[in-house]
Formats: structure tokens, sequence, C-alpha cells
């Protein structure tokens, strides 16, 4: 079923088409992969931080103490309301 021709437009019906085709033979063979192609010949290494994982600076942190203060605040609310 590679490359799937509808005919839209005509008398309706399907018919085989070749397989569609990306580059050139050269392309292909260079062994270069998608990896490098798109982010370069070497692989990144994770940049190395002293933050701790509960700084606001993280995304973890970020989460934790929006989560602590969200809870702060439904206690608060919930003191403030009568009996």
């Amino acid at each position: 079923m590679p490359g799937l021709s509808l005919q839209v437009g005509g008398f309706g019906g399907t018919k085989a088409v070749p397989q569609a085709s990306y580059g050139s033979a050269a392309s292909y063979g260079s062994g270069v992969t998608a990896t490098q192609a798109a982010f370069g010949p070497g692989t990144t290494t994770p940049v190395s931080s002293d933050m701790s994982s509960l700084s606001p600076g993280n995304g973890f942190g970020l989460a934790f103490w929006t989560g602590v203060a969200a809870l702060a605040v439904l206690v608060l609310v919930r003191k403030s309301l009568p009996n």
C-alpha cells in the first residue's frame, strides 16, 4: 500500500504507485543517522548544576512549592469558613 493514490476528482478507485523516496541514494549510504543530522555529529552532555531539586528554579521545585502554596491557601479558606 505504499504510495496509495485515491484519484480524487476522477472516477474513483485506487491504483498502486511507487514507494515514496526522500533524498538520493548517496544520502542513504552516507552513514549519517537521523540523530546526527538533527543534533550534530556528537552527543549532547548534560549541564551540571549545583541547584537543589527543591529550588524554584528547577521544574520539580517550582511544581512542589506551587502545590505547597495551593494547599496553604485551601487550609486558610477552610479555616475562614463559618461552621
